[in-house]
Parts: C-alpha cells; sequence; structure tokens
C-alpha cells in the first residue's frame, strides 16, 4: 500500500506489521501490512493511536486488512472486548472467507454505530462519506 493512494494522509504512524494515519483530516485509517499476522501489540498500537488523534471526539474510522494479513486470537479477543467509540466503522477486507465472518459477527453484535465490510477501500470511503 502507497501513501500516495491515499487522501491527504497526516499523522502518519506505523510498525512493522501495521500503518495508522489520518485521511483528510478527519477519518482515522489503520492497515495490517500484507503478509502479516498481526500480535496483541500491533493491535494494542492501533488503539492507542486512536485515542490519540480522537481527542476532540469521535472519528471516522476505516480498517483494512491487507492480502494474506490476520489477526492473532489474543488479538481477535482484544477487539472484542474493546470498542472505540467512533461515527462509523468501515472495515476492507479482500478475502471471502473473512468478509462472511466479519459480516456475521457483526449482524450478531451490536457495536453502537454504524458498521459496514467492503471489498474495496474506494465503496468503503464513499460509505463513510456519505454519513454526515
Amino acid at each position: 500500500m502507497e501513501t500516495e493512494t491515499l487522501l491527504n494522509p497526516t499523522h502518519i504512524t506505523e510498525t512493522e506489521t501495521v500503518f495508522c494515519c489520518l485521511l483528510d483530516g478527519s477519518i482515522f485509517y489503520s492497515y495490517y501490512k500484507p503478509g502479516t499476522t498481526a500480535v496483541i501489540e500491533d493491535t494494542r498500537f492501533i488503539f492507542n493511536q486512536y485515542k490519540e488523534f480522537n481527542r476532540q471526539g469521535p472519528m471516522k474510522v476505516l480498517a483494512e486488512m491487507g492480502p494474506h494479513s490476520s489477526l492473532d486470537k489474543p488479538s481477535r479477543e482484544f477487539l472484542q472486548e474493546h470498542k472505540v467509540k467512533a461515527i462509523c466503522e468501515a472495515l476492507v477486507i479482500t478475502n471471502l472467507a473473512q468478509r462472511l465472518i466479519l459480516n456475521f459477527y457483526l449482524g450478531v453484535k451490536s457495536h453502537g454505530n454504524p458498521s459496514k465490510v467492503f471489498k474495496s477501500r474506494k465503496n468503503a470511503l464513499e460509505w463513510i462519506n456519505s454519513l454526515e
């Protein structure tokens, strides 16, 4: 993923596994790099970055899984236990099996804000920008 393909990225931070930034100054974006498995430290890093960026209040959130990336079990458990206060959450997952599982999970568990799974970042951003 090249930063020049993003919409005016600022406040860029990253680890070997994950990348975070603000898009257009108002959308918190996290990206799990291709071929990686995020561990609990990576997930906490993203969570803490969001807390740093949203000091003025909830933000729109866009999370994207790079090709062949995944989360280990402690990371998945952490995300289930720690919800972020967000205006909305758009999740981009290209892997069909992961998308089906996450769509099922979102249908069963309430996030307290609009949440939706997408196959492409373009469609996710269109949805995010349609919400006021």
